[in-house]
């Protein structure tokens, strides 16, 4: 299931980054924020897409997570946030 998310965002960063070009495997590793593909606001757009599209809710421990500052870590919160309800 893990992929299914992982194609997700890396689907919706290609939409919505004009920097995310080519080969989105290398996307899973990169730290989105430092990387520029979003910016704060973007960030708020991508939980509450996340949240919507996937039926789940972050708390304020998905946000101080590590994994959450890279698209494959991002991956991975989801897949345990679906598990978890």
């Amino acid at each position: 299931m893990k992929q299914e998310v992982l194609a997700w965002l890396q689907q919706w960063f290609r939409n919505k980054s004009r920097k995310v070009e080519g080969d989105l495997t290398k996307l899973a590793s990169v730290d989105y924020l430092s990387a520029g593909y979003v910016d704060s606001h973007g960030t708020v757009e991508l939980i509450v897409e996340l949240e919507k599209h996937f039926g789940i809710v972050f708390s304020i421990e998905g946000y101080e997570d590590p994994r959450f500052l890279t698209v494959g870590g991002l991956a991975e919160i989801v897949e345990s946030l679906r598990a978890a309800q």
